[in-house]
């Protein structure tokens, strides 16, 4: 009987990654009846290899110095990201090469299944070249694709071997894999479509198959929850094996599942779609300005569409005219749309209502440069004052910087920015997104707002976004300069948020 070597295995995972060589060290262990442990590996090939790509993915957006050298030496950069995700799968392999090797030695010594050699390097070659595969499209899907893709695509894999036990029977089996699937297709197939083909009939095709991804997010929790407890329980020998194998024990468990699942889906949705107010006092120096106070209204993150509820801006609108501000900010994500509608008319109509005293500046978003003409036309339409690397004073009271996204190759530096700046006036920056805030504390700003973070949307996604940002969400002080980061006016993808409402962030700023 034929095995694969370590040596074999370990090479597979050093250059293409855990999760194909699991499969190869769980073949091994298939052969000599240990299927538990053959389904343990597998599980922590996933894991370890979905933290590598998470791991890679990181490190691109946290040094910017990275991100532009990927972007502007495309060749050299994907040359460089794929020997990080490499020298990162070599560093995960030597931990866990003892222990395979281990593995190996004590199923050699199984006298009753002796096995005869290794298998050849064709054999291999299936599962190093699947790797691979998944590594190349990293590189040139660009990392958010390839983020989604995993993040799609793992759960699923787990959700599916969970899922397919509930339904043994051979017609219920069937249709549970079809079903299961063509809905899993959905969601891809969708967003392509979408892509190619206008009409609106695929934008509201791409928002039922979204509706799945936070299905499909807790689905997945609760049911790695329930098989973590179990290791527990087993170990401590709580309760009965029998009883887990039984049908009726796997139906219960579903349905609860499903019933915690229904009702977070249903707390998501009244979040994205109902605005809180989140209210702020701070100081600053007052320096030359002729004003005592300022109240400022500032949201980010609308990622408008036709897909966008017209009740959700038209409750939005209320709310920040009730607060009559003296000045509104929008900082990026205002347009998700590659199509002008009757709908995004209407949005256009709603936002010239607002009624603030020094008028409605914004910056763009990554999502406003991937839409380009359609999100400044609409935001013109809407008779927003965008600020692309603009320095403007308003009534000689204040100043009010406003930055390019990060993804825009040419955008200036703070530094550059504050030359145009006077340093006898309050300075407000508005910055998409919050990374290197030294930037802002280090060089006199006075207020920094932001967005672009969600705070995750989806929790416990937050944890992500508080690792990435040291402001995912709320307020910050740092040095005398005050940050604030909004979790959004609504959110990308699914109309479900989890992590945190729907809000506009009210600030009133006294001068002293």
């Amino acid at each position: 009987m034929q095995i694969f070597s370590t040596s074999q295995i370990i090479f597979t995972s050093s250059i293409a990654g855990p999760m194909p060589a699991s499969y190869l060290l769980a073949k091994n262990l298939f052969k000599h009846n240990k299927n538990r442990a053959a389904r343990l590996t597998i599980f922590l090939g996933y894991v370890l290899g979905f933290f590598i790509y998470m791991g890679s993915i990181f490190l691109e957006s946290k040094f910017i110095a990275l991100h532009n050298f990927l972007q502007a030496n495309r060749w050299l950069g994907i040359g460089g990201a794929f020997l990080l995700i490499v020298a990162l799968q070599s560093v995960v392999t030597l931990l866990f090469s003892f222990k395979i090797k281990q593995i190996n030695k004590n199923l050699q010594k199984d006298t009753s299944l002796q096995p005869k050699n290794s298998y050849s390097f064709s054999a291999v070659l299936p599962f190093f070249l699947l790797g691979l595969i998944i590594t190349t499209y990293l590189m040139f899907s660009g990392t958010f694709r390839f983020m989604v893709f995993v993040v799609y695509v793992l759960p699923n894999i787990y959700l599916y071997h969970r899922l397919k036990q509930v339904f043994v029977k051979k017609r219920s089996s069937v249709l549970f894999k079809s079903i299961f699937i063509a809905w899993v297709a959905l969601y891809p197939l969708a967003n392509m479509l979408h892509w190619y083909v206008d009409g609106s009939f695929f934008y509201y095709l791409v928002m039922v198959a979204e509706y799945y991804l936070p299905v499909m997010l807790y689905l997945f929790l609760f049911y790695l929850l329930f098989d973590l407890g179990l290791v527990i329980l087993k170990k401590l020998k709580i309760i009965s094996l029998k009883l887990l194998e039984t049908q009726k024990f796997k139906l219960i468990l579903i349905g609860v599942i499903m019933l915690l699942v229904t009702i977070i889906m249903f707390k998501g949705i009244y979040n994205f779609n109902h605005t809180a107010i989140r209210q702020y006092t701070i100081e600053a120096d007052k320096k030359s300005s002729h004003i005592s106070q300022l109240k400022i209204a500032m949201a980010a993150d609308f990622h408008l569409s036709d897909v966008t509820q017209k009740y959700f801006m038209h409750q939005f609108m209320e709310k920040i005219n009730a607060l009559e501000p003296d000045v509104v900010f929008f900082v990026g994500d205002i347009v998700e749309t590659d199509q002008s509608s009757a709908k995004m008319r209407y949005f256009e109509n709603q936002i010239r209502k607002i009624n603030a005293k020094y008028a409605v500046y914004a910056v763009e978003g990554n999502h406003d440069i991937y839409r380009s003409n359609h999100s400044y036309d609409f935001i013109q339409n809407a008779h927003i004052n965008l600020l692309q690397d603009t320095v403007i004073t308003i009534d000689n009271s204040f100043q009010v910087i406003g930055r390019r996204d990060r993804h825009h190759r040419n955008r200036k530096t703070v530094v550059e920015l504050l030359k145009n700046a006077t340093d006898t006036l309050p300075v407000f920056l508005l910055d998409h997104q919050p990374y290197h805030l030294e930037n802002a504390h280090q060089h006199g700003i006075d207020v920094q707002f932001s967005g672009h973070t969600h705070h995750g949307q989806l929790f416990p996604l937050n944890y992500i976004t508080e690792i990435i940002y040291e402001l995912s969400w709320g307020y910050k002080k740092i040095n005398n300069t005050h940050f604030f980061v909004t979790c959004g006016a609504q959110g990308w993808g699914p109309q479900v948020k989890t992590g945190s409402p729907s809000e506009i962030m009210e600030v009133i700023v006294n001068f002293r």
